[in-house]
């Protein structure tokens, strides 16, 4: 069943609203236009991808909403943190293609022996149906092992493995795999950017680029993970907002949020998505009224100071930390 969960994952404005301005915050440190960040950490010597977690707050309702960002590989003490973190909230909205069948047969799983034989029925059903539409994507299944193998060649965990998706208070906030079926139909002739979001790293150079995909797929783990790095670097761009990938998707999580906010016992909630989804998920949460109030940075992974990659983008250039962004 595990090696299924990697191909349902797909593969992140202004600062001012409500009558709050930049200046009333911290350093955000480029957020929500920056998706990830890079820092120096002279004590342990070593380059640190962090991503956003930013906190949002409602002064009408008094409801908090956070978005967690997230990369999809990162250290496995990077993922048992967000496990700890996503403990704490009413309702935890969480993105992965087809994550609705995915959520239902892993909480049927991890009931072992105690499940009816309606039940082990139903996991079967399950297990046939995702099969299926991997089967059935050969995009998704490429997607699949790419991500699989970036994990394996840089010594990273996969996200899929170890974030915990059967706890009561997560909510499924994707679309269906019918839903990206019909959506994706025309994606292969129709926008770049999407296509950029699966395959390439936009506006990094040809040569470099190629350089990285030699070393995650051949290279050393050290040097994969190096290449990893270098790839995070670069931002979204900013046309991404509006595909499949992201905006679509985004839509589909507000329509969830706004359900779930119909809840008055949901005061605290919870937004799991890709760190790219955040400058996007950023503007629909001040369009209903929410303001930024803070934003932390979580560290995904590292790699050695003294082999830091030639290939980072001109503006990545690492920075020591503040201690509450560390």
């Amino acid at each position: 069943m595990r090696a299924l969960l990697p191909f349902l994952f797909g593969a992140a404005a202004a600062l001012s609203a409500a009558g709050q301005g930049s200046d009333s915050l911290p350093n955000l440190h480029g957020y929500p236009e920056t998706s990830t960040r890079i820092v120096h950490l002279p004590a342990e010597q070593r380059l640190v991808l962090l991503v956003p977690m930013a906190c949002y707050e409602n002064a009408a309702t008094g409801r908090q909403v956070d978005l967690i960002g997230a990369i999809h590989i990162g250290e496995e003490d990077y993922y048992r943190r967000l496990n700890r973190l996503m403990g704490q909230y009413d309702k935890l909205l969480f993105e992965m293609v087809g994550g609705d069948d995915v959520q239902e047969l892993l909480r049927l799983l991890k009931r072992g022996d105690a499940l009816s034989s309606d039940e082990l029925k139903r996991a079967d059903e399950l297990t046939a149906k995702i099969i299926a539409d991997q089967n059935a994507n050969p995009l998704g299944s490429l997607i699949s092992w790419v991500q699989t193998h970036t994990a394996e060649q840089t010594r990273l965990a996969n996200q899929s493995e170890l974030i915990d998706y059967t706890r009561d208070h997560f909510v499924f906030a994707d679309m269906s795999m019918a839903q990206y079926r019909e959506a994706s139909r025309d994606l292969l002739k129709g926008s770049f950017s999407d296509l950029a979001l699966l395959f390439v790293v936009p506006g990094m150079p040809v040569a470099d680029q190629l350089l990285a995909q030699y070393h995650l797929l051949v290279g050393s783990p050290e040097s994969a993970r190096r290449a990893l790095l270098a790839c995070c670097s670069y931002p979204t761009p900013p046309d991404a907002d509006d595909g499949l990938i992201i905006g679509a998707r985004n839509a589909v999580c507000m329509q969830v949020l706004d359900r779930v906010m119909q809840d008055e016992q949901a005061k605290r909630i919870g937004i799991f998505y890709g760190s790219a989804h955040l400058r996007d998920l950023d503007l629909r949460l001040r369009e209903r009224g929410f303001t930024l109030t803070a934003v932390r940075w979580l560290r995904a992974f590292s790699v050695p100071a003294d082999r830091a990659p030639r290939t980072l983008h001109p503006a990545a250039a690492p920075a020591t930390p503040q201690p509450e962004n560390a």
